[in-house]
Parts: C-alpha cells; sequence; structure tokens
C-alpha cells in the first residue's frame, strides 16, 4: 500500500494503529522488565525463582517467533 495514496483520515487512521501498536508493545517490554526485576529478587533456589525463570524463558520463545 502506498501511505501517499490515502487520504488525510486514512493516514491518521494508519498512524495511530502504529501507534497503538508501538504502545502496546512498549507497555509488553515494561511487563517483561517488571518481571524480571521481581525475578532477580526471588531467592534462586525458590520454586517461585524457577516457576518465575520458566515464564520468562517461555515469554523470550514466543517473542522470537514474532519479528
Amino acid at each position: 500500500m502506498d501511505f501517499s495514496e490515502l487520504s488525510l483520515p486514512q493516514q491518521v487512521a494508519t498512524h495511530e494503529l502504529e501507534l497503538r501498536v508501538l504502545q502496546n508493545q512498549v507497555h509488553h517490554q515494561e511487563q517483561l522488565i517488571a518481571a524480571l526485576i521481581d525475578l532477580m529478587a526471588t531467592p534462586s533456589n525458590s520454586p517461585e525463582f524457577a516457576h518465575a525463570l520458566r515464564s520468562l524463558v517461555a515469554e523470550r520463545a514466543e517473542l522470537g517467533k514474532h519479528p
């Protein structure tokens, strides 16, 4: 799709959709950072640590599937 062929309202809508996608990505990254901080604050020999680490590893694998 050639962006220049879109009407002004369509261009605005496209930018708004792109902005929403970026905001969602930032929110997801913030959640991952918080989860990593929580993991680092958990004793490494606890079951919670193992569970949180498995969750983060699974999330990393999922992120690798989506460019």
